[in-house]
């Protein structure tokens, strides 16, 4: 899993994706291992795009907005 190839892959879709209403989906066939990457990737460079620098907690709350079970609770955790 090479990321730099990844994010080529990321920048090469979202340069075909034009419209911004569009959402770009990524998945794999073993689960999601790389389309996670993929997906983190993508909230990196969006976050980048827009304000031009991230934090963890930026992407952290910009990955649990889109996808609540990408991050484990506590309590989840727990069970």
């Amino acid at each position: 899993l090479d990321p730099v190839q990844c994010l080529a892959f990321i920048q090469k879709a979202r340069s075909i994706n034009v419209s911004p209403n569009e959402t770009i989906v990524y998945t794999c066939r073993n689960g999601a291992v790389k389309s996670g990457l993929a997906f983190v990737l993508s909230v990196l460079l969006d976050k980048l795009d827009v304000g031009g620098s991230i934090t963890v907690p930026l992407v952290v709350g910009a990955v649990k907005a889109m996808k609540p079970e990408a991050i484990p609770t506590l309590v989840s955790l727990k069970n």
